[in-house]
């Protein structure tokens, strides 16, 4: 059998369950970023796993960003007939190497973050069921993960 409480009774509930989450959750010490940027590193495409897109690197601040300048462009449309304009992806940045995507084949290209040279390049082999896929150029980017063995 259903029972319908008050609606004062549900407003006292959500009250008292508010209070609770504001009193013990503001105490309990809770991180103030997520692991995944440590040493400046962004292993994940928002940054960390709660894809914060934050840093806790201070060398660019509010006085020295009007300073910048470009220490180098990586082009794309170095890697294949087809220029790249719809498809983006957010590099990562792993034990001092970028790692990003190109082409519409989605290529993965290591980048030395010093001084935008390529390193390596990967390139998944065309295999029947590429060719056969509804979705032949789909990918958003890349994903770093470290395994055991």
């Amino acid at each position: 059998m259903l029972t319908v409480l008050p609606v004062n009774q549900v407003r006292q509930f959500v009250a008292v369950v508010l209070a609770a989450i504001f009193t013990f959750g503001s105490t309990m010490g809770l991180p103030q970023r997520l692991p995944g940027t440590e040493n400046g590193e962004w292993r994940y495409l928002g940054g960390d796993m709660g894809n914060t897109r934050s840093s806790p690197l201070d060398q660019i601040n509010r006085s020295n960003f009007e300073d910048l300048e470009v220490a180098w462009i990586w082009r794309s449309d170095n890697y294949g007939p087809n220029l790249d304009y719809f498809f983006r992806s957010t590099p990562i940045y792993v034990d001092g190497t970028l790692y990003t995507v190109a082409t519409p084949r989605r290529q993965v290209i290591a980048i030395d973050p010093a001084t935008g040279e390529t390193l390596w390049t990967f390139r998944e082999p065309e295999t029947i069921r590429h060719q056969r896929s509804p979705r032949q150029a789909y990918g958003k980017g890349v994903a770093y993960a470290e395994v055991d063995g």
